[in-house]
């Protein structure tokens, strides 16, 4: 599939060796973004997921890319899987508190604004 973009076999090797990784970041990450944005803010809990978002996602992540860079001077392929491990740790701890919540005080809470009870 890579050979459509370029003809450089190396680069076709690395691309490669790359999507794995890339493929499985990319699915826990979505995860973590579906309940945090689509679950928290449907339940009317957007603190809840502004806070997992700036308080939890971008220093876990952005901290754990930045010690692997600076103290470890690791190559491109471990970014991609520090970033795929830390979406699963992310993606486990919004699938805790989303299992823990309470639906049914965020349901009726949710009725009282919207004036249906």
């Amino acid at each position: 599939a890579l050979g459509v973009v370029t003809d450089d076999r190396e680069a076709v090797d690395v691309g490669a060796s790359l999507l794995p990784a890339v493929l499985v970041g990319m699915y826990t990450n979505l995860l973590v973004s579906v309940v945090t944005c689509g679950v928290f803010s449907g339940m009317g809990r957007p603190v809840l997921a502004t806070v997992l978002s700036f308080g939890f996602e971008l220093p876990v992540s952005l901290g754990a890319l930045a010690l692997y860079i600076l103290r470890f001077h690791g190559n491109l392929i471990g970014v991609y899987w520090l970033q795929a491990g830390t979406g699963g740790v992310e993606a486990v701890v919004v699938l805790i508190i989303m299992a823990a919540s309470n639906w049914k005080t965020c349901a009726d809470e949710t009725r009282k604004r919207q004036k249906l009870v």
